[in-house]
């Protein structure tokens, strides 16, 4: 008998192990890909339309009062993508300034290192702004316009 021959519990136990490997990491690729899609599909307008709508059929309105929610729930999400935009755009300011800013406080051997890790203008969007701090840390107000 071969001294290098594996028991077949232990083959089943290994294969069994693996197996389970498998598919917990496919499971967790899988989640990770509908957690983003399903975060990608909340950033879009249209979305947001049809969720209200089907969260107000709750209510079991009738077709007149369908109608003017789908007129008044159009109107909220015409002002939000506005707001939302506007938002876009004052967080590129802010940062562009911010960059700026700090640029004009760098030596020339950090500006050039600086040049390579700052983030290009197109790079810019609401994603940069999550929290990084302490959980405490309180995130200034927005000035109303």
């Amino acid at each position: 008998m071969d001294t290098l021959m594996i028991p077949r519990r232990f083959k089943a136990g290994l294969l069994l192990a693996l197996l389970v490997l498998v598919c917990v990491t496919l499971g967790f690729l899988l989640g990770l890909g509908v957690a983003k899609a399903i975060a990608k599909k909340k950033d879009d307008p249209a979305f947001w339309n049809e969720a209200a709508l089907r969260h107000l059929e709750k209510l079991h309105p009738d077709g007149t009062q369908r109608e003017r929610f789908k007129v008044l729930v159009g109107g909220a999400v015409d002002e939000l993508t506005v707001v939302r935009q506007e938002t876009i755009s004052d967080v590129q300011r802010i940062l562009l300034r911010l960059l700026s800013d700090i640029d004009k406080e760098l030596s020339p051997e950090q500006h050039e290192m600086f040049s390579k890790m700052k983030p290009k203008p197109s790079d810019l969007s609401l994603d940069v702004l999550q929290k990084t701090g302490p959980p405490d840390q309180q995130t200034p107000e927005r000035p109303s316009h």
